[in-house]
């Protein structure tokens, strides 16, 4: 299970450098204080600014407040009891080491501002103490303590002086920072990857975010941006994530499983003679004995659904009285899906073995099996150069209402058959199209190609919108040492980019142009960034600039080969 958390770890550890600066400058403002407090050369009643900072700002480097604001007026009476004030100074000398400390703070926040503020008092140990994590929202903090136990990753004793979100998550950080030391020390984690108490702590933050859902909006996110950030290589890294997730939550034995991620995901490219007939069906020619015939062929997207869709329609073949987003494990112990036929395919099995593994006291009514099942994740490459409504026809709909009862008829629907159907009632003879709950779709696009305002309003409100930058922080880790400073180079060129008329944000370049480069690495820095403007930048900007009245590309040069 270390093996899991350390991959998890390489994943989510991004190196967010203006959240890690300004944790590591802060937790320095902290330690000044407590210098000072040790020599008694403050009072910390009279470092109002400080205190603000600590208590009140909305992000002060540990964490946002989120909804924890107390008011002008209790912030005013915090601020001039001194009770108070000793508590929060008792806190910083100790480092926050001292857990009745933070009780008492609780306490007497509780006395003055007749209400608690957890995330707020909690923001205090952590910038104190960085053995606590960043994640100081006590009920996001239990999702991500429960899911270790889940794994099997921690085992804790619970009772009821150590049930508190203080002793949790010291016990946590002490074991995840055991866990991947001894990943890094065993060659588990790639060289590179930092490690450090700042890193490790908001670690848990990412780690909370990856939990809840990857696809926070909506089941489909379109990742746009300029060219070269990156958004093909993290939408594939975002499904494989999902669906490694899914798999240690719900597989008991992976060596004999049936579901593997080649199946679960599958990445097709548009282009502008893409058409719906190879997204979802269209007639094709195709040999029937000696002869050519038209005949219905699944597109690939539709085949795709087709593969997710197979308990679903098990369970509306079955005729069972219950929707299936309302199906429970606990209808299947009561066996009130003895009629499916199917029951005994092995892809229903999995569900059988998870429900045998679930706790007497868990209620096997509140856990529905559209939740435990297998995500299949469709990428779409460049999904801006087909024309996209065309594309997706009657998807639009299906997109937005998922399910069986979200089921329709396509264009082609009388000529299909139980073979190529995504469910056929044999009953009715009719054939249906419709996306499966389990079905993620994540598009890629760069907006310099076409304008993400191509997107027609009723198309563009059924995905989620996730503008993708350049990251010069991870260009900078993956060049050798004597060329790193490139990555400053490449960021000072953007920031000409953006502030020229001409072109602007849309038109910044990516850290994938500068990413594995073939020049030979005795070449000094200087050697190299001329190579790059002559064989890479140069070439790009100018077709930028193609048809515009700037022609030359000097300042851009300028700005990259000769700034330092």
């Amino acid at each position: 299970m270390s093996d899991y958390l350390c991959s998890l770890y390489e994943k989510l550890t991004k190196i967010n450098s203006v959240w890690y600066y300004r944790y590591k400058k802060f937790i320095s403002e902290v330690a000044e204080r407590r210098k000072q407090l040790q020599y008694r050369d403050l009072t910390l009643k009279d470092d109002e600014k400080f205190l603000e900072d600590l208590i009140f700002k909305f992000s002060n480097g540990i964490a946002n407040r989120g909804q924890s604001n107390p008011g002008i007026k209790n912030i005013q009476k915090l601020l001039s009891t001194t009770k108070f004030i000793e508590i929060i100074s008792k806190i910083i000398l100790n480092q926050g080491s001292i857990k009745d400390d933070w009780l008492n703070l609780h306490e007497e926040w509780k006395n003055i501002v007749t209400k608690n503020n957890p995330v707020l008092v909690n923001r205090i140990l952590a910038a104190c103490n960085l053995g606590l994590s960043t994640t100081v929202d006590e009920s996001k903090f239990t999702i991500v303590f429960d899911w270790f136990i889940k794994q099997e990753i921690i085992n804790y004793e619970r009772n009821d002086s150590n049930n508190y979100w203080y002793d949790k998550n010291i016990f946590l950080m002490q074991n995840v920072k055991k866990l991947i030391e001894a990943g890094k020390s065993a060659g588990k984690i790639k060289d590179g990857i930092p490690i450090d108490d700042f890193y490790l702590n908001m670690f848990i933050w990412e780690l909370y975010i990856h939990i809840i859902n990857p696809f926070q909006l909506k089941q489909q996110v379109i990742k746009y941006g300029c060219p070269g950030t990156g958004k093909t290589y993290q939408a594939n890294e975002q499904a494989k994530s999902v669906f490694d997730e899914w798999k240690n939550n719900y597989i008991k034995d992976d060596d004999n499983s049936i579901f593997n991620l080649d199946i679960h995901r599958q990445l097709v490219q548009f282009h502008s003679s893409y058409s719906y007939e190879d997204f979802i069906e269209g007639l094709r020619p195709a040999m029937q004995g000696d002869k050519m015939a038209l005949t219905l062929q699944n597109g690939v997207f539709k085949e795709f659904c087709k593969d997710a869709a197979k308990w679903e329609v098990d369970i509306y073949l079955a005729q069972i009285d219950k929707e299936f987003n309302k199906i429970t494990i606990a209808d299947i112990e009561d066996n009130k899906l003895k009629n499916i036929n199917n029951f005994n395919k092995d892809y229903w099995q999995f569900i059988l073995d998870y429900a045998e593994t679930l706790d007497k006291k868990i209620k096997h009514d509140t856990i529905f099996i559209k939740d435990i099942l297998p995500p299949f994740i469709f990428i779409i490459d460049e999904i801006n150069r087909a024309e996209v409504s065309r594309v997706f026809g009657e998807l639009m709909y299906c997109l937005e209402y998922r399910g069986v009862k979200g089921k329709i008829k396509t264009q082609y629907s009388k000529l299909n058959n139980e073979e190529t159907a995504v469910l056929y009632d044999n009953k009715s003879q009719q054939s249906y199209f419709f996306i499966p709950y389990n079905v993620y779709v994540i598009g890629t696009m760069n907006t310099i190609d076409r304008s993400i305002e191509s997107f027609d309003f009723a198309m563009r409100r059924r995905f989620a919108w996730e503008n993708v930058e350049p990251n010069i922080e991870i260009l900078q880790q993956s060049l050798p040492k004597k060329w790193q400073d490139l990555a400053k180079n490449l960021q000072k060129l953007n920031t000409n980019i953006i502030a020229n008329d001409m072109l602007g944000t849309e038109y910044q370049i990516g850290q994938a142009y500068l990413m594995n480069l073939n020049y030979d690495e005795n070449l000094t820095i200087d050697e190299v960034k001329q190579k790059i403007w002559q064989d890479i930048l140069n070439p790009l900007i100018s077709e930028y600039l193609r048809g515009s009245s700037e022609k030359s590309t000097d300042k851009f040069k300028q700005a990259f080969v000769n700034s330092k």
